[in-house]
């Protein structure tokens, strides 16, 4: 049985993606620890999926949902997904295209989509990672697969809180500089002769910064290592403390806050990366930038869709300023302020630099160009070199 504060923040984190026209579906878990299905059954963890998708789908009707499986729990099949999804790591063409064969005779009829792959640039090298995720686009292909998502954009991430530094899985650095890896699946995807033609849209979905952040997965990670820890203390508190303790601190608002928070991941934010700088009142680089409403009409989210490092400026921007973001290759946006702009946090006059991410990198309530081009100087940064052109 779920407890209603955990229906509560699946409700609300679907809720909150609806109508994003960059979501086309929703993941009800991942990657369900092994120990924990034999643990509870596979039928039991089975319906509690379904059940999450159920919600999910009374929640927000207009997207897909599924629930992301790897090897170890293969068997794990909610029956009311709109597709599956298995997250895999195999370095070895010929074994990875038998598992796909395997994966699609489980699907059966829905399609099947791979949620994670991809190689460790420094535990091997780039040119690894190049040779490998090339070939992975062409096993999927062969293999009938509806799609592949590559883990990672970025060698940026965090889990836990916690900035991972000795992984390094992204197409590019986490000073956003491309991997060897990089113009080749460009290609691939590209718009000359590409693997996986593109399919014409009416207009390109606008980013969204979604961080694959793993705060929900190491939190029930280490949840799961309790339930199924042995000893005496382990047992008596999982049997008679947690059953007592739980539905009081759950009644609290503020753990239900905190909960909707880590389920829903609205609460990430890069403040502690080696690219965020600066302030201004509660926003700090490394937030996600705020969205607002514009006076004509559109959002500040739409020079977003260029994908790539951009300055905004709500008010008016100083000559230099100006001057300075040309110099440096650096799109700069200057919108016209009004108070919803007071609303979402933002600050009048005030320079923020955008990462093609969405993520704020530098906010400089002085808007000062010395501080922008420092800002780029000390991190080996060129803002023209993460253009859409390239992405």
């Amino acid at each position: 049985m779920i407890e209603p504060v955990e229906l509560e923040a699946r409700r609300a984190s679907v809720a909150w993606h609806a109508g994003h026209p960059g979501v086309f579906g929703d993941l009800g878990g991942n990657e369900i620890h092994s120990t924990m299905v034999r643990w509870l059954g596979v039928r039991r963890v089975t319906e509690f999926i379904e059940h999450l998708i159920r919600v999910g789908r009374e929640t927000n009707p207009h997207v897909l949902f599924s629930y992301a499986s790897y090897p170890s729990t293969e068997f794990l099949l909610p029956q009311n997904v709109d597709f599956f999804c298995f997250n895999v790591y195999l370095h070895n063409q010929k074994d990875f295209e038998r598992y796909l064969l395997r994966l699609q005779n489980l699907a059966e009829e829905r399609p099947l989509i791979l949620g994670e792959f991809g190689m460790d640039t420094i535990r091997h090298t780039e040119d690894e990672q190049a040779e490998m995720l090339g070939w992975h686009v062409d096993s999927v292909a062969r293999c009938g697969l509806a799609g592949t998502i590559f883990f990672a954009w970025t060698d940026e991430w965090f889990t836990g809180g916690q900035e991972i530094t000795d992984w390094a899985f992204g197409l590019v650095t986490r000073h956003r500089e491309p991997k060897q890896v990089f113009p080749l699946l460009h290609d691939k995807f590209g718009q000359t002769d590409p693997q996986f033609p593109p399919c014409p849209m009416p207009a390109p979905p606008a980013p969204y910064g979604i961080a694959f952040a793993r705060a929900p997965v190491s939190t029930t990670d280490r949840i799961f290592t309790f339930v199924t820890r042995q000893g005496i203390i382990a047992r008596f508190m999982r049997m008679h403390v947690v059953p007592l303790l739980a539905p009081l601190v759950a009644s609290r608002s503020s753990v239900r806050r905190f909960l909707f928070h880590t389920v829903s991941q609205i609460g990430i934010r890069y403040r502690t990366s080696d690219l965020s700088a600066g302030s201004a009142g509660r926003i700090h680089g490394g937030d996600r930038l705020p969205w607002v409403e514009l006076s004509s009409g559109t959002d500040n989210f739409e020079p977003l869709t260029t994908m790539r490092w951009q300055a905004h400026i709500y008010g008016s921007a100083s000559e230099s300023l100006v001057r300075c973001c040309s110099e440096l290759s650096l799109p700069l946006h200057v919108f016209e302020w009004n108070e919803r702009m007071t609303a979402a946090g933002l600050r009048r006059d005030v320079l923020y630099v955008v990462r093609p991410d969405a993520y704020l990198a530098l906010i400089d309530a002085s808007a000062d160009s010395r501080r922008l081009t420092e800002y780029f100087r000390r991190r080996g940064l060129t803002p023209a070199s993460v253009s859409r052109s390239q992405a």
